[in-house]
């Protein structure tokens, strides 16, 4: 096939600046600017200029995962100290405050768990939806759904004891996440187990790439596992006996299988 030539241009200015006296440990972009989780705990935030938004200390350990919901309205991070922090994005550059920067009495929710925690993903439509919902996963080996609404704030563990949690993907209402054993898909709607991906036998974690997990499409779901590449393509089939249920259509059930793997 032929090589597909990229064009790109370098952020500098603040961003430049951070890294000279700090490291980068994980990074979240969006349409408008760019999430930029630090060594030290502290999140930095800039738009495509390379201009700060928005810079807070969340952590008191490594930023380890970042996630953004689909309408760009809120940031949560974790991190080896056990905590998720979640807190509304700033506002853009036409709309920051005389110091070159957000507000910095931004409500900070913080949530505490009793393990290390490697992956954070928010409800895709965490803003715009009256029950607040996440989902976090270390290494304990637990996946944790944690949800608040008026009630009060609730957790549910939807898998363990398989590993540490490495990685989440989540978008509409299928969720996938990686362990040591593998790849998990569940539809958070139903609680239905969709599919497992086994681990290539010949893909081992170098030290510093972990499993990672993209939503292509609505149904394609790409994995990366260190020098290996899976495309896993979610399909609806005929369910046994024709009954209805789960996240399929009326008699179909939802499956996946493995299309391409480089």
């Amino acid at each position: 096939d032929e090589l597909q030539l990229l064009r790109y241009s370098r952020i500098q200015a603040k961003v430049g600046a951070a890294l000279k006296v700090d490291a980068a440990a994980c990074v979240a972009l969006c349409e408008q600017w760019l999430v930029v989780g630090l060594a030290s705990g502290e999140v930095l935030v800039v738009d495509t200029h390379g201009l700060e938004l928005a810079r807070w200390r969340p952590h008191g350990r490594p930023v380890n995962s970042i996630s953004v919901d689909t309408a760009g309205q809120y940031i949560a991070t974790c991190s080896d100290d056990g905590n998720v922090s979640i807190r509304k994005a700033p506002a853009t550059t036409d709309t920051r405050d005389d110091t070159g920067g957000s507000p910095s009495n931004e409500t900070l929710e913080t949530i505490s768990y009793h393990q290390a925690l490697n992956c954070i993903s928010l409800d895709p439509s965490y803003g715009t939806k009256r029950d607040k919902v996440f989902i976090a996963g270390g290494r304990a080996g637990q996946l944790v759904l944690n949800k608040k609404n008026w009630f009060g704030q609730k957790d549910e563990v939807l898998h363990e004891s398989e590993g540490a949690i490495t990685a989440i993907a989540w978008l509409n209402s299928l969720v996938a996440w990686s362990n040591d054993r593998g790849v998990k898909i569940m539809d958070t709607e139903t609680l239905e187990r969709i599919t497992f991906v086994e681990r290539p036998a010949g893909a081992q974690d170098a030290p510093g790439c972990r499993c990672q997990l993209f939503w292509e499409t609505e149904t394609s779901l790409l994995i990366g596992w260190a020098g290996v590449v899976q495309l896993l393509e979610v399909c609806e089939v005929p369910r046994a006996g024709g009954g209805g249920g789960g996240g399929g259509s009326e008699g179909t059930r939802r499956c996946a299988q493995i299309s391409h793997v480089w």
